[in-house]
């Protein structure tokens, strides 16, 4: 009785198959640095209002004249309301708590939207970084001026009703702001032209590496 011996089974595949396969992984998406320049141009308006927002605190700082307090609370009264003048300056100290803080960051913050939002224009990759930087700050800026706009308390309709479009504006500009330097890593195409150089050369060490 002869004993057959058994192999394992194995399969083989075909050098073609493989190369078809390898073909369809790795799709080479289109570079569109058009995406690129509309992000870094909208993070470049963006970051130029803070910074200016920044420097006019700087620039108007100061103690505030007593009238302007009874002007505000004047003009509050003559649309319906009924507030004080201790109201409206209670109001006004209150969003400006942390202003000498907020200045710091909006010139800053301005500056890293700016220089991040020309990096992207170019199509360079840092510019996300720095500007996620600037975005930051942005986001902490809004958060002191909702810290102080909590800190408001007045039964004026029209008080109440600035402190909370104060809020949502800052609160919204700080959240574009930050999620502008991420949308070149969102599209697949924006993605692709980044850094065209650094990617350029290493096509071509992959070319000749396999030429060779």
């Amino acid at each position: 009785m002869v004993e057959s011996e058994s192999s394992p089974l194995s399969i083989k595949w075909d050098d073609d198959a493989e190369e078809v396969i390898s073909s369809l992984i790795s799709i080479p998406s289109r570079p569109q640095p058009g995406i690129l320049k509309i992000v870094g141009s909208l993070m470049m308006i963006g970051g130029f209002l803070v910074l200016t927002s920044g420097i006019l605190g700087f620039v108007s700082s100061g103690e505030i004249d007593p009238s302007f307090f009874q002007d505000q609370a004047n003009q509050i009264n003559a649309a319906g309301d009924n507030v004080t003048v201790e109201e409206v300056q209670q109001f006004y100290e209150s969003t400006e708590r942390y202003a000498g803080i907020q200045r710091f960051l909006e010139v800053f913050g301005g500056l890293g939207l700016i220089i991040g939002g020309y990096l992207i224009f170019t199509q360079m990759s840092l510019g996300i970084k720095i500007g996620l930087g600037g975005g930051g700050l942005v986001i902490l800026d809004s958060i002191l001026i909702t810290l102080g706009v909590n800190g408001v308390e007045s039964e004026s309709f029209f008080l109440t009703a600035s402190g909370y479009m104060l809020q949502g504006l800052m609160t919204m500009c700080g959240l574009f702001c930050t999620i502008l330097p991420i949308l070149p890593l969102l599209f697949t195409g924006a993605k692709a032209a980044l850094d065209p150089d650094s990617n350029k050369s290493r096509a071509e060490a992959v070319s000749n590496f396999e030429s060779e």
